[in-house]
């Protein structure tokens, strides 16, 4: 299989006309053979560059809550109502096989599901994994100019690629008293792009700019936050168990979504102060009480990445500690312009925030994993030893973060999150950093 990859994929690269047509045919018999079956649902698509993983599991956890059978499909894993398994992808992909996503939207009708979520990738619109879905709600969560150019080359092509969801909502097929509905973050600097696209419903929501839905007042704490959520007829105070920013986006986005298919305010602010931990996305493997805290996160690219580290090395100088990271460079991106871009700015990013840097292996995938982190290793302009080191074996670079640490630190483990296997020279090997943090501090607490 190795080898027919290695001929095939330089013939007719992911981007290419005829790749893509395979694609766009699949798309169609899959829908064909499991019978259509988003016409019998109303389809939630979730797109953006970040927070589409976090949103599609807290719209998951509100709809649900508020008694609306919902399913959804995202990065992080499945679920069906109450139950939940794992991305059936190997690799974890976003946007799934057009089969395996008719697959389960069909067994969604077996079920009796009203409401279906689909986290939706730029790589899956632009490859029609998600042709063939008769979406009624069309979500963006915002859109950072510096992500995935190594396949969208221009940030018009990208932007205009996540524009395709919107297209969708219109031309796709229309449901007895189902509105169409689109739900655009009005602090995003492409908002008024999306903004244009027709819609019988637009609701927008943000912090910064006039919205219908806002966050006003917000205070930030270690473990939670606190804000008050503002409609156009109605507001309250609410209290949410996440923190940072981009969360209260995310929390903003879901509940928008919700109110447009109609849960109410009171319910929804009675659902927020439960919202369950988020797995790999600022998940605390630590408990409360123990003297230093740390988190496992999913960013390993530059927007996700800043917010991350920005709020984490606050909270460690507010309790006279310092923030270390465990990061690594991933793989199969190529070695051109925009991959080594995103890598200095990444590294750049490491510099300016963490007081110490762990560079480790992360998902190498089939490049060569010594000169990835050697590329990285010459970024950061730290001496070792010198809030720099350099631990090629994961799990010694988390051993090492997690050893050091004192009273007030924040260790972080990021670019991974959920993730339960890592890619090293072209094979899949279990690792999960939030196993792995978990095992050493049981080591260490039995010393």
């Amino acid at each position: 299989m190795k080898l027919l990859r290695k001929i095939i994929d330089p013939l007719f690269p992911t981007d290419s006309p005829l790749r893509l047509l395979y694609h766009k045919i699949s798309a169609i018999l899959a829908t064909i053979i499991y019978g259509n079956p988003s016409k019998k649902l109303t389809v939630i698509g979730v797109t953006g560059t970040s927070g589409k993983s976090t949103t599609v599991e807290l719209l998951h956890f509100i709809l649900q809550g508020a008694g609306v059978n919902t399913a959804s499909i995202g990065g992080i894993r499945v679920w069906m109502g109450t139950k939940w398994r794992k991305n059936p992808s190997k690799t974890l992909r976003t946007g799934l096989r057009p089969w395996t996503t008719q697959k389960l939207l069909k067994e969604c009708t077996e079920k009796n599901i009203t409401h279906a979520i689909v986290e939706v990738s730029s790589h899956a619109l632009h490859q029609h994994r998600v042709d063939g879905i008769a979406f009624d709600c069309a979500m963006i969560t915002n859109l950072a100019n510096n992500e995935h150019l190594d396949y969208h080359h221009t940030v018009e092509e990208y932007r205009n690629t996540k524009g395709i969801l919107f297209q969708m909502l219109n031309t796709s097929f229309r449901k007895k008293d189902t509105p169409k509905v689109s739900v655009l973050n009005a602090d995003d600097p492409e908002f008024a792009y999306f903004k244009d696209f027709s819609s019988d419903k637009q609701w927008t929501y943000g912090i910064r700019r006039p919205a219908d839905v806002m966050a006003e007042n917000v205070v930030y704490h270690a473990d939670k936050t606190e804000f008050t959520l503002r409609i156009p007829n109605a507001n309250a105070r609410v209290t949410v168990p996440l923190t940072g920013q981009h969360n209260v986006m995310n929390i903003l986005a879901a509940t928008t979504v919700a109110l447009s298919v109609g849960v109410n305010l009171p319910t929804i602010v009675e659902l927020l102060p439960l919202i369950p931990p988020v797995p790999g996305r600022m998940e605390r493997i630590t408990p409360d009480n123990h003297p230093y805290t740390v988190v496992v996160d999913h960013s390993y690219k530059p927007a996700a990445l800043a917010a991350t580290l920005e709020k984490l090395r606050d909270t460690a100088h507010e309790n006279n500690g310092q923030l270390t990271i465990i990061w690594g460079p991933t793989g199969n991106r190529g070695d051109g312009k925009f991959a080594r871009d995103q890598r200095q700015e990444c590294a750049d990013l490491l510099h300016k925030y963490a007081d110490t840097i762990v560079l480790a292996t992360d998902d190498p995938g089939t490049d060569d994993n010594n000169k990835l982190l050697s590329m990285v290793r010459e970024m950061i302009p730290r001496e070792e030893g010198q809030g720099f080191w350099r631990i090629d074996d994961r799990y010694e670079a988390i051993r090492y973060g997690v050893y050091t640490a004192q009273a007030g630190d924040m260790v972080l483990v990021a670019g991974r999150g959920h993730e339960a296997t890592q890619w090293i020279n072209g094979e899949m090997i279990a690792f999960d950093d939030r196993a792995v943090a978990r095992q050493v501090l049981s080591g260490l607490n039995q010393e």
